[in-house]
């Protein structure tokens, strides 16, 4: 489960953080990866299953595991 508010995305049963930067954030969830792209990310919580990602959110993007991107 996905929840975008304003300058918040709270995800629900990822299985594992793939990358994290101030600019980027990549999460996996059962058969997708979740791209995060903005200004400031940061993670403000963090569970085993769940996470809190706030700043200022440019771009949100959704890709099949198995696919590649550049």
């Amino acid at each position: 489960m996905i929840y975008i508010e304003e300058n918040e995305i709270r995800i629900q049963m990822f299985t594992k953080i793939l990358r994290v930067s101030d600019h980027c954030i990549i999460v996996a969830l059962k058969n997708k990866k979740v791209f995060i792209e903005g200004v400031r990310l940061c993670i403000t919580y963090l569970e085993k299953t769940e996470i809190i990602i706030v700043g200022e959110i440019v771009l949100l993007k959704f890709h099949d595991l198995g696919e590649i991107v550049a």
